[in-house]
Order: structure tokens, then C-alpha cells, then sequence
């Protein structure tokens, strides 16, 4: 008598219809992911809001400065934080960091002592997006504070503006834009829109103080930066796109947190955000040579 058993065809039958149930439902759980990670990604905005509004009550209302000092001067780099900023930020953010003197230069025993507990634990990720997580840096790791962390943020020597953190997110508290030169600029798309850096607990709860690290500098690249893409972050090649707003349509289905001084975080299409520049290209202070646009 011959055993029961399932033929060679009736296998690859069963093989075959795994196969089509798996590709129906992997794109479908790596659209769940994605939507997971904007998720989380607006907590930790908001957690970091908070923070800074902690800190700030501790410091007469002011909210911390991004950016870092050059020649005594704070530059306005939204991914960027002075070491010391950015240390006593995370105290209120995370509990970790202690309570430094930002108006001090800590050296470097100080840093590594206050940024141990920060840097090499998962309260780190707080100023991270979830999808740059794996982001590693190629920086020289004899610039780095800790040479074996290569993931945002570290903390790095750069130059003389001395020891810097380099954040996950775009940062735009206690940025100088009272100093810009205004009005040299159109106020289009093409030039960037004016805007204002929330610099007091009491200015407009509706001015941006956080937002997804989305950057795209025609003058030094040719991709987009972007976070919340098909599968997390990259750079999105921006093909034909002439202008900023070509590459915001061409791209207009990733979503961005932009997140408020009232503690208020929204998840917005590309193209319904403007682009503006953060950096130094209508302050004649620092006389930057190009445009690069962030987006909130």
C-alpha cells in the first residue's frame, strides 16, 4: 500500500502560493514600519520641546541656542549644538547630561565626563530621528569625542569652534535672525522664506522649534536628504528638478514632523512645507556663497 504524502507538484503549488502571500504583504509591513517610525520620530520632538521649554524657565525664558560659537559669535548651523548646549539640554530632556555651565568652555575630561552617560546609552536616540539611527558618520574618528561612536549625534572638534554635538534632527531655537539682512532677500521659494527662530518661552507658540532633517544644497549635491522615505532615510536623486520646489513635487509623498514652540508636532507632505535657509545665506555676517534649503 502506498504512503500518503504530498506529491512534487502539490510542494511547489504550496511554495508558489507563500511566495505570492509574502510579496503581497511585505511592501504592506514596510509601509507599517515607515509609518511607525514617523510615529516615534514625533514623540521624540515633542519630548525635546518640552525640554527646552524646562530649560529655558531655568534661564530667564531663554530657549537654547543652536548652532555653535565662532570667534565669539553663535553660528546658526541647525544641526549643530555647542557640546555644552547640548549636554545640559538632555538633563531636562532625558535626565542625563548634568547641569553644565553654558556660558563655559568644559575641556575635554569635563566633556567626556558629562557626555558618557548621553552618548554611549540609548539617550542618545532623543535627538535622532528613528530612521537615522544607522546613519554613521565618515568624519575622522581622531575629531570625535568618543572615537567609537560613529552615529548621530557625536560630539567632534571642529576647528575652532571647538567641541560641537551634531544632532539627527534640524534644531532652530535661539538662531540670530533678528541680525539677517531681510531685506536683501525676494521672500520667494527661489530665495528661501523669511522666518523667525523662537528665542523666549513667550514668543509665538506657533514658531518652529524642531523638524525632520530634510536638506537639499543644489551647490554641493544632487540628491535630497531626506528621513521618512520608502524604507527610512537617503538621498533622493532629484533628476531633471530645476528649482527647490521641483524637487519638493518630485518627492512630495515622504512626510516631515515639524514641530512647534507650543509643543505641537506635525506630519506634513514635502511640498506643503516651505523651503528656507538656516544657515548663513541672507546673513551677511557670514557670507555664505549658495543656496541650502531645510524645510518646515
Amino acid at each position: 500500500m502506498r504512503k500518503k504524502g504530498f506529491t512534487l507538484i502539490e510542494l511547489l503549488v504550496v511554495i508558489a502560493i507563500i511566495a505570492l502571500l509574502l510579496s503581497i504583504l511585505m511592501p504592506a509591513l514596510s509601509k507599517v514600519k515607515d509609518q511607525a517610525r514617523v510615529v516615534i520620530c514625533a514623540t521624540r520632538q515633542r519630548q525635546n520641546i518640552f525640554g527646552a521649554t524646562l530649560a529655558a524657565n531655568d534661564n530667564n525664558g531663554n530657549i537654547p541656542k543652536g548652532g555653535f560659537n565662532f570667534e565669539n559669535l553663535n553660528f546658526d548651523d541647525a544641526i549643530s549644538f555647542r557640546a555644552e548646549e547640548y549636554l545640559n539640554l538632555c538633563s531636562y530632556i532625558v535626565g542625563e547630561g548634568g547641569g553644565v555651565d553654558t556660558s563655559k568652555s568644559l575641556s575635554v575630561d569635563e566633556l567626556k565626563d558629562a557626555a558618557d552617560k548621553v552618548v554611549n546609552s540609548d539617550a542618545r536616540l532623543n535627538f535622532v530621528c528613528p530612521s537615522l539611527e544607522s546613519f554613521q558618520t565618515e568624519m575622522n574618528p581622531s575629531g570625535l569625542l568618543f572615537t567609537e561612536n560613529t552615529s548621530m549625534p557625536f560630539i567632534h572638534q571642529y576647528g575652532s569652534a571647538g567641541w560641537t554635538a551634531r544632532i539627527g534632527y534640524v534644531y532652530l531655537g535661539g538662531f540670530e535672525t533678528d541680525r539677517w539682512d531681510w531685506m536683501s532677500i525676494k521672500n520667494t521659494a527661489t530665495e528661501g522664506k523669511k522666518w523667525k527662530s523662537p528665542d523666549k518661552t513667550t514668543d509665538s507658540g506657533n514658531l518652529v522649534l524642531i523638524a525632520d532633517r530634510y536638506r537639499y544644497c543644489p551647490t554641493l549635491m544632487t540628491t535630497l536628504l531626506y528621513t521618512h522615505g520608502d524604507g527610512g532615510w537617503g538621498n533622493g536623486d532629484i533628476g531633471n528638478a530645476t528649482s527647490v520646489l521641483e524637487v519638493q513635487e518630485k518627492y512630495s509623498k515622504f512626510k516631515v514632523n515639524v514641530g512647534r514652540l507650543d509643543g505641537s508636532v506635525e506630519s506634513s507632505r514635502l511640498n506643503n512645507l516651505d523651503a528656507h535657509h538656516v544657515t548663513s545665506q541672507d546673513n551677511t555676517l557670514w557670507g555664505h556663497t549658495g543656496p541650502d534649503y531645510y524645510f518646515f
